[in-house]
C-alpha cells in the first residue's frame, strides 16, 4: 500500500469505535482526506496530538482500500496554542475549518484555500484582531469556493456601487444599492466601509490587518458574511451557533 508524508491541517475529528478516531485532514497536495487514527483515544497515544483541531502536522498516511486512509505516525509542526487559550478564537478557527470541510470534496485541488486557512490560523494564534481575520477569511474563502460576493455592482440591478449605503443580502448573493433594497431590511453598510472591504479583498492578510477598519462597521460586515455563508452553503454550521452564543453572552454581561 502506498505511503507518503503530507503536511496537513486538522479540519475535524470524531470518535470511531471504542478507542480510535477518524480525522478529516486538509493538505496542499491532495486536498481533503479522511484518515483513521488507531487507538488515538488511549492515554499516551502518539497519534492523538497530530489530529487535535487546527493542528498543522507532518503526517504519515497509508492508503486504504476505500475512502478512509490510515494515519501511521508523524510530527506536530505548529500546535497553534494561542488559539486554544481563548474560546472566541477557538470558535472562529472552528468556523474556518468547518467551511473548508463542508465546501470541498475529497481529493479536490485546494492549494489556495489551504494557504488561506493556514495564514488565518497563524494570525489568530499570534493574537491578531479576530474580527478582522474572520472577515478576511470569509471574503476570500467564499470566492475560492465559488460563491463570493461582488464588491463592484449591485446584485439586483447590476449598477456600479459608487456612493450611498449598500445592503449585504444573503438571498441576492451579494450587495444591493439603496435603490433596490429598503432601509428596513438587510444588513446596511456605508460606502466608506465598502472601500475598506475592497482593500481586504485585494491585498494579503498582513496588509489587510494594517488597514484602519474596526468597531461597528467591521462587525456588520462579519455578521452579513456569516449569513451569506450559511445561506449559500445550505448546511448547518455549528461554529456559527457557538459564535452567536458567545456574542449573546457578552451582550448580557454588558
Amino acid at each position: 500500500m502506498r505511503e507518503r508524508v503530507l503536511r496537513t491541517i486538522t479540519l475535524l475529528r470524531r470518535d470511531l469505535g471504542e478507542a480510535d478516531r477518524l480525522a478529516v485532514l486538509l493538505s496542499r497536495e491532495e486536498g481533503k482526506l479522511a484518515a483513521s487514527a488507531k487507538s488515538s483515544r488511549k492515554p499516551g497515544s502518539k497519534l492523538a496530538p497530530l489530529i487535535e483541531p487546527f493542528v498543522l502536522a507532518d503526517c504519515r498516511i497509508i492508503e486504504g482500500r476505500g475512502e478512509i486512509q490510515r494515519l501511521a505516525g508523524g510530527e506536530v509542526v505548529e500546535p497553534f496554542r494561542g488559539i486554544r487559550a481563548d474560546i472566541e478564537r477557538v470558535a472562529r478557527a472552528s468556523l474556518m475549518t468547518e467551511i473548508a470541510d463542508q465546501g470541498t470534496e475529497p481529493g479536490e485541488a485546494v492549494s489556495r484555500l489551504y494557504s488561506l486557512l493556514l495564514d488565518c490560523l497563524r494570525a489568530l494564534s499570534a493574537g491578531e484582531a479576530p474580527h478582522a481575520i474572520e472577515l478576511y477569511y470569509l471574503l476570500h474563502s467564499t470566492r475560492l469556493l465559488g460563491y463570493g460576493i461582488s464588491l463592484a455592482q449591485c446584485a439586483s440591478c447590476g449598477e456600479e456601487l459608487a456612493r450611498g449605503d449598500v445592503a449585504l443580502v444573503a438571498e441576492l448573493g451579494g450587495l444591493a444599492c439603496d435603490g433596490c433594497y429598503t432601509p428596513q431590511a438587510g444588513r446596511w453598510v456605508g460606502f466608506q466601509s465598502l472601500r475598506a472591504v475592497r482593500g481586504y479583498r485585494s491585498c494579503r492578510l498582513a496588509d489587510a490587518l494594517a488597514l484602519p477598519f474596526e468597531g461597528e462597521p467591521l462587525a456588520r460586515w462579519v455578521d452579513g458574511l456569516r449569513a451569506h455563508v450559511r445561506y449559500h452553503m445550505g448546511v448547518s454550521l455549528r461554529s456559527l451557533d457557538v459564535l452567536r452564543s458567545l456574542a449573546d453572552g457578552e451582550a448580557d454581561d454588558g
